[in-house]
């Protein structure tokens, strides 16, 4: 509701507006790599100092053990988020303290070594897990060297997992809050390294 106010108000500030330099971001998220992840951000202004953010993210990997029975063997995964992000000065540049709050939404296929009962030879089994979750972020973004972004943020949010099996031994990949299948609330934290066009 109040993204489509925001458009609305939009509609009708358009012919005050200036066109500026950065109308548009394409930035990276470095700490995706650690859980074999790739993130990449396209953000747009819509109106003076609002913008759209919009995130897709691929996972893949895979563990070269046969005999490795702590965690998965292989990963494959999908996800995409959304934001409006709200910067709190009046400039249309993308710069400064911004408020920003947002859906994500995960998709993850993770293959691992299961013992069934009696047996002294592995099965490959599966844990399917989709992945839901909203996020309140406060963050500053800084311009280096007239065209890179540099953005720093924090905050809160919450993730709610659905999990399918196969197999005997069910693993959940719920023990952390950086599991791909965690359920609970969650503390954001990250940088971001962009361009600006």
């Amino acid at each position: 509701m109040l993204v489509l106010s925001t458009v609305t108000l939009c509609n009708q500030q358009a012919s005050a507006q200036v066109d500026t330099i950065n109308n548009e971001v394409i930035a990276f998220h470095p700490f995706h790599l650690i859980q074999n992840g790739i993130r990449v951000d396209y953000d747009r202004n819509i109106c003076r100092n609002h913008w759209i953010q919009i995130g897709p993210q691929f996972y893949v990997a895979e563990r070269s053990n046969d005999n490795y029975y702590g965690d998965f063997k292989n990963l494959m995964g999908v996800g995409i988020s959304a934001f409006h992000r709200i910067y709190l000065g009046k400039t249309q540049q993308p710069l400064g303290v911004y408020f920003s709050y947002g859906l994500t939404y995960n998709y993850f296929n993770l293959q691992y070594n299961d013992l069934p009962n009696n047996s002294i030879t592995p099965k490959i089994a599966e844990t399917t897990i989709n992945k839901f979750g909203a996020d309140i972020v406060i963050g500053y973004q800084t311009a280096v060297f007239d065209k890179l972004i540099l953005d720093f943020y924090a905050g809160l949010g919450g993730r709610y997992s659905e999990k399918t099996y196969t197999g005997t031994q069910h693993r959940s990949f719920n023990e952390q809050m950086g599991d791909y299948g965690f359920t609970g609330n969650v503390i954001v934290l990250g940088i971001r390294l962009g361009f600006g066009f």
